[in-house]
């Protein structure tokens, strides 16, 4: 979509960043604005040390999951650059084209988790049985949708790269299908 409408590169680019930040926080807000009707939060000084402890895991966890999904493109271009793999940018573009595609999808399952993680952690050692009707809510749905989401993807690539990059990255339905068979 942005694509139709932005010409310059650089400024679609700046575009995708700047629509990806705004669902983003808009997200937040929703979810956040669910949360709080549920409980609302109160701030004491006295559990700020045990918060940010207990927060450096979460904080690790971000930047596992992006070296995670990035990891494979640095692994592509270090091949590249050692002379391992004759592949051209355009290659690791292509590939990277696609897998932009199933991290944005990912993104949502991530804020669902991140939504329910106080909840379970509430539940866990007050109402066990709450926390299992969590952890089965939240499984039967996340999957559902993620099969979906891979059978959508599988089925319909040629049409979801065209409707996002306009055939700047024809050829990359296989790899974005290969993709989706993670979400099934």
């Amino acid at each position: 979509l942005i694509t139709q409408f932005v010409t310059d590169r650089l400024m679609g680019a700046y575009a995708i960043a700047l629509l990806y930040a705004i669902t983003t926080v808009l997200f937040i807000i929703i979810y956040g604005g669910f949360s709080f009707k549920l409980v609302w939060p109160k701030f004491d000084r006295s559990l700020l040390q045990p918060m940010l402890s207990e927060g450096v895991w979460f904080g690790l966890q971000g930047i596992i999951m992006t070296v995670y999904f990035e990891i494979d493109k640095l692994m592509m271009r270090l091949f590249q650059v050692t002379g391992w793999v004759d592949m051209a940018d355009g290659d690791i573009a292509r590939y990277g084209a696609a897998a932009r595609i199933v991290i944005f999808f990912l993104i949502f399952h991530r804020i669902g988790l991140q939504v329910i993680t106080p909840y379970l952690y509430a539940a866990y050692d007050t109402n066990i049985e709450r926390y299992k009707r969590i952890v089965r809510f939240s499984t039967r749905y996340m999957s559902a949708m993620g099969i979906g989401l891979g059978i959508g993807i599988i089925t319909m690539a040629p049409e979801i790269v065209e409707l996002i990059y306009g055939g700047k990255f024809a050829g990359i339905e296989p790899a974005l299908q290969l993709f989706g068979l993670f979400f099934v």
